[in-house]
């Protein structure tokens, strides 16, 4: 079967009477495409019947309530080049359909959205706020899900779809990940009808005052991220998405490209993830979460005094947890969120992300705080030479504490390698190699369990002219001696 070009996707809530107005005028009106359909439920399914009078496929799935889990659901099953995200309330206008065709046919790199208009089954009065988020769509490229997106399935999946950790917004946070990643944002140009029932229901300034607030607590964090990138980069162009032209090779280079190294730490915010589960186990939760805030502030101030040496470098913290993006305990650097998945598609992300912008990224965690900037600009130093677009900097324990890189690398790459294990650093080495040369780093101790806490202070000690942050550690190491983590380091 030819796959189509487009698939629809609507997400049903439970008990959903308002779709059928929707579904009557998509399969008079999109012969050859697909229709997903994806009902709230508890297991994954599909049921797909065809409709022979319009040449459209139907399918229904079953997915996990949310959502940005149908949503996605929907995308994992779609066959089209193109994912349309429509809300079961939305009604074609007679210029929608002629509008997203010729839209498909320009073949844009880019999100694209149409104009809000409001059904008559609400108080007129909506009217204002349909005028309102046309405005904010074309003037500040914020346009939200009821103005129905439309965007490459491949794009789609580069971006990590829908954020399913979120209790709304999720629209929203897709566009801000479209923005940073560089991908435009673009008016259609044509209506969607959207229904206004919800200011009849739960009143109009009520809704719409919940909306703006909701809204902007949503896009602080980001219009303050990329008010620092801009900063960090004025004067700058982006680059195009989805793939950046060959990075740069050298240090001079990237200057005159406009595009700084930027480096990631990661790291967990105490209260919303366990930390240090391993090292936890035998020192003790409160001993380990005090260890994980030390090191990641010891680490922040290598990297700090790094630039202030000269390294032309611009600092994240890499946060586990969306809500954690505002914790206190990372004001200091702007936050960027790791996404979802496991480790392999975490890395993918902020690596994929960092360098489509910078070109040359520095990847580390909290773990090693015994590095020093002599550390990062051998690693820096490394990647300016065009044979190792890579460098890797081993743990001893067979991981690694820190990665470099200045060239694109797939996601499956970053999935095939096995993390926490004692060949971890070897398998993605190897996993590399199709790509460039790897420039190997020193080895160090990152810390994972108790056992590695006796080689973190030899190396602590060794340090000729430790940090402030860094001799706060290793004094807080020496004071614990009540704890078990102090009879870990007598042992």
């Amino acid at each position: 079967m030819t796959s189509p070009l487009l698939s629809v996707i609507v997400p049903l809530a439970p008990d959903e009477a308002e779709w059928e107005g929707l579904r009557a005028q998509l399969i008079a009106l999109l012969a050859g495409n697909e229709i997903i359909i994806v009902r709230p439920g508890t297991a994954n399914g599909h049921d797909t019947h065809t409709i022979t009078t319009s040449m459209t496929t139907t399918c229904e799935i079953v997915a996990a309530p949310g959502r940005a889990r149908q949503l996605n659901a929907g995308a994992r099953t779609a066959r089209g080049r193109w994912l349309w995200f429509l809300h079961a309330d939305s009604r074609l206008h007679p210029r929608t359909l002629p509008a997203l065709r010729a839209f498909l046919d320009r073949d844009e790199n880019a999100l694209g959205y149409f104009d809000l208009r409001y059904r008559d089954d609400g108080p007129k009065v909506a009217r204002i706020n349909a005028i309102g988020a046309n405005f904010r769509a074309c003037c500040f490229g914020l346009p939200f899900g009821d103005q129905g997106f439309v965007l490459r399935a491949n794009w789609f999946a580069d971006l990590g779809g829908y954020d399913e950790t979120v209790a709304y917004g999720e629209d929203h946070l897709l566009v801000w990940r479209a923005r940073d990643a560089g991908l435009p944002i673009v008016g259609i140009g044509a209506p969607l009808l959207s229904s206004a029932r919800k200011y009849a229901r739960e009143g109009w300034l009520r809704t719409t005052a919940k909306h703006l607030v909701l809204t902007a607590r949503q896009a602080w964090p980001h219009w303050r991220m990329a008010r620092l990138e801009r900063h960090a980069n004025s004067g700058n162009a982006r680059r195009p998405y989805p793939h950046p032209d060959p990075s740069p090779t050298s240090e001079h280079d990237r200057r005159e490209a406009g595009s700084c190294a930027v480096l990631a730490i990661f790291v967990k915010t105490p209260g919303h993830s366990p930390i240090k589960t391993r090292l936890a186990a035998r020192i003790g939760v409160a001993n380990a979460t005090a260890f994980h805030r030390l090191a990641a502030a010891a680490v922040r101030q290598v990297v700090c005094e790094a630039r202030n040496a000269g390294c032309d470098l611009q600092a994240y913290w890499a946060v586990a947890e969306h809500e954690g993006l505002r914790d206190p305990l990372w004001r200091e650097l702007p936050t960027l969120w790791q996404g979802g998945g496991d480790l392999g598609a975490r890395l993918h992300h902020i690596y994929s992300r960092l360098q489509r912008s910078h070109g040359c990224v520095l990847l580390l965690g909290a773990d090693a705080p015994q590095l020093t900037p002599d550390l990062l600009l051998a690693a820096l130093n490394a990647l300016n030479d065009p044979a190792t677009p890579f460098a890797l900097g081993d743990a001893c324990d067979g991981g690694f504490w820190l990665f470099g890189g200045c060239a694109p690398i797939p996601e499956t790459t970053w999935r095939s390698v096995r993390y926490s294990q004692s060949k971890t650093a070897a398998e993605l080495r190897g996993a590399l190699a199709p790509l460039g040369g790897v420039a190997n780093l020193a080895t160090l101790t990152d810390v994972d369990n108790a056992l590695d806490l006796a080689a973190l202070a030899d190396a602590l000690d060794a340090l000729s002219d430790p940090l402030p942050a860094q001799r706060a550690l290793r004094a807080w190491l020496q004071t614990h001696s009540d704890t078990p983590l102090a009879k870990e380091l007598r042992a």
